[in-house]
């Protein structure tokens, strides 16, 4: 059973600490202002989902998508970025 568990315990940490690392370069790449009405969902196949509390503030990140998206793409280390998406909804 602990050769099971284990490895699924393992995969869970480096997940659980890659996320944590894309949060935090989220937060540096668009700043405090912006970060307020974010939340990054996940970064799955290489398309990285991000909800947006408000109508502007997702009309103005779609704006800079491409200059966060270079900004990103060039910290990111742990998976292949290849496109952000915005979605309105309710961050908590």
């Amino acid at each position: 059973m602990s050769e099971i568990i284990l490895p699924l315990l393992g995969q869970f940490r480096r997940r659980a600490s890659q996320q944590k690392d894309l949060v935090t370069l989220w937060e540096r790449t668009i700043g405090a202002k912006r970060g307020a009405h974010t939340k990054v969902s996940a970064l799955e196949g290489g398309v990285l989902t991000v909800w947006v509390d408000n109508s502007s503030f997702l009309y103005e990140l779609s704006l800079k998508k491409e200059e966060i998206f270079k900004k990103l793409k060039r910290h990111l280390k742990t998976e292949d970025l290849k496109e952000i998406r915005f979605q309105l909804g309710r961050i908590e």
